[in-house]
């Protein structure tokens, strides 16, 4: 369950980066970036964590 906790913190971290770049580069107007900042896009993706914790966990089982 540990591993799995530290994977999907991880897994969380880089989808989560990866986003964000993607979305200021090519959705978002250059305004947008700077007021957005990723503790902003933090909040914004910590609902969807659950989702991928379950899938993991149902990958690791």
């Amino acid at each position: 369950m540990i591993e799995a906790l530290v994977l999907v913190s991880l897994l969380t971290l880089l989808v989560s980066r990866r986003l964000l770049e993607l979305s200021l580069r090519t959705i978002a107007p250059p305004t947008l970036g700077k007021r957005f900042s990723p503790l902003r896009w933090a909040e914004a993706f910590i609902p969807s964590t659950p989702l991928l914790l379950d899938r993991v966990l149902k990958a690791a089982t």
